[in-house]
């Protein structure tokens, strides 16, 4: 896959310089354009030229723009002839950007990118650019336009031309490497010429990373808090969090993304980043993370304090550029839900203080219902325990009447026992009674029957 290198910008910002520079160089290959106007001057080769009246066909041509009365466009032989792996240049009109971004859609053949240049700050310097040449001055209004429309393009460039052609020099080597993580040789060209970061200090860049620092505006427990020069510190406090705004604006190309994370010295008194990190490839807009005081003690952070250290990366093919809800956003007032602002964050103590408010009151309520159930409880008590003793009391009468019955009958059984005795003994003696009349009469009837038969005399008195 080739990629092609397109340069726009208002008229005089450069682009043909810088062309012609690339190639000089060897950084890249001229891929011409083709146009129907006349040469300005004899032996002008910076295009293709056709008569206006012979314009190349649909099927020879890439894309095609038209500035009255003339054509200007691409053949898609001269994009083909950028070999792959290798870089070509061409240049294209800033108010026309759309016919190539439909182009670059439908195209998977060849990588194309926009290198903006924004090297005109107003009218005036324009016409110190191209003169009184009436064909390339522009109005204040449309050149305001167009520098809207180049902030919005794959790599926006700012500042003189030895910064530019730096930048330039930065972007082929990273389009060409695709090494992964980019290091400081490649980002120093990038910050200096206002990509990557605004409001960064060349200083803060580190071997492989950039050191964000602390921006003027944070949010913490329900109010936003405004640093500056009188008023540069703000306090996390314990097991609370805060949401930190960047000194530093993102300003990512297409074909870059970034990610950040916590400085280390603040990771170990306890402080974490803990929000997801990735910046998006053409991301444009503030960066902002939550920070969380996992600690027992508050934590100070000041105005301008490095907090966090960004990297960045390349994208394996230039991307579609970020265009999410925060996109030029420059106020975490404009970024956060009106919900969250209006919270009380990650006011842990004041809610436990609350809590036990609560639970005071509702301690009171219990002790109320404890002692009122106690009272019924002890009432129903009374109650039964009266009721227990008066049967006790009656169990206890029957109880004795029943031992007073008891006792009456075992002295009746006694009594019966010893009659039964009494009985038993009188038998005996009838017995033995009858015994001895029995006895008397024997002898009697004896004495008789020996009278009877001469034996005996009996006397009878």
């Amino acid at each position: 896959m080739s990629t092609i290198i397109v340069l726009t910008g208002a008229n005089g910002a450069g682009k043909t310089t810088i062309a012609d520079w690339m190639q000089r160089e060897g950084i890249a290959d001229r891929v011409k354009t083709f146009t129907t106007r006349p040469k300005r001057f004899p032996g002008e080769d910076e295009y293709h030229f056709f008569p206006a009246e012979k314009p190349p066909g649909d099927a020879e041509v890439a894309w095609r723009i038209t500035r009255d009365p003339y054509q200007y466009g691409m053949l898609k032989s001269d994009i083909s002839s950028v070999s792959p792996g290798h870089v070509g240049v061409t240049v294209f009109d800033p108010e026309q950007l759309h016919v190539l971004r439909r182009f670059r859609d439908n195209n998977r053949e060849h990588e194309i990118v926009i290198v903006a240049l924004d090297t005109i700050s107003d009218t005036a310097e324009l016409v110190l650019r191209v003169g009184n040449d009436s064909r390339r001055l522009l109005s204040s209004d449309r050149l305001n336009n167009i520098k809207k429309t180049l902030r919005l393009e794959d790599i926006c460039l700012t500042g003189d031309l030895p910064t530019i052609q730096a930048a330039i020099f930065s972007i082929c080597s990273i389009l060409t490497g695709r090494g992964g993580l980019v290091t400081a040789s490649a980002l120093s060209p990038l910050l200096q010429a206002g990509s990557l970061l605004a409001s960064s200090d060349i200083g803060q860049l580190q071997t492989a990373s950039y050191d964000l620092r602390v921006g003027n505006e944070v949010w913490c427990q329900g109010r936003f808090i405004d640093l500056d020069d009188k008023n540069d510190r703000f306090t996390i406090p314990p097991y609370s969090y805060a949401i930190v705004k960047a000194k530093e604006t993102a300003q990512l190309p297409s074909f870059m993304s970034a990610t950040f994370d916590i400085k280390v010295s603040h990771f170990l008194s306890g402080v974490i980043l803990s929000n997801g990190p990735q910046v998006d490839p053409g991301y444009k807009g503030d960066l902002f993370c939550m920070l969380f005081n996992g600690s027992s003690a508050p934590r100070d952070l000041r105005l301008a304090d490095h907090f966090s250290t960004i990297q960045f990366f390349t994208t394996t093919r230039n991307s579609p550029r970020y265009a999410g809800p925060y996109s030029f956003r420059d106020k975490l007032r404009n970024s956060m839900p009106t919900s969250a602002a209006a919270g009380p964050g990650g006011a842990i103590f004041s809610r436990i203080d609350g809590a036990i408010i609560e639970l005071k009151k509702e301690q009171k309520g219990f002790q109320s219902l404890m002692l009122t159930m106690l009272a019924i409880m002890s009432a129903v008590a009374l109650v039964a325990t009266g009721f227990a003793f008066t049967a006790t009391a009656t169990a206890f009468s029957q109880g004795q009447e029943a031992v007073k019955s008891a006792n009456q009958a075992s002295m009746l059984a006694d009594r019966l026992k010893q009659l039964e005795i009494e009985l038993k003994d009188k038998s005996v003696d009838r017995d033995k009674s009858v015994d001895a009349v029995s006895s008397g009469t024997h002898k009697e009837a004896e004495m008789d029957k020996s009278a009877g038969t001469g034996d005996v005399n009996v006397v009878r008195p």
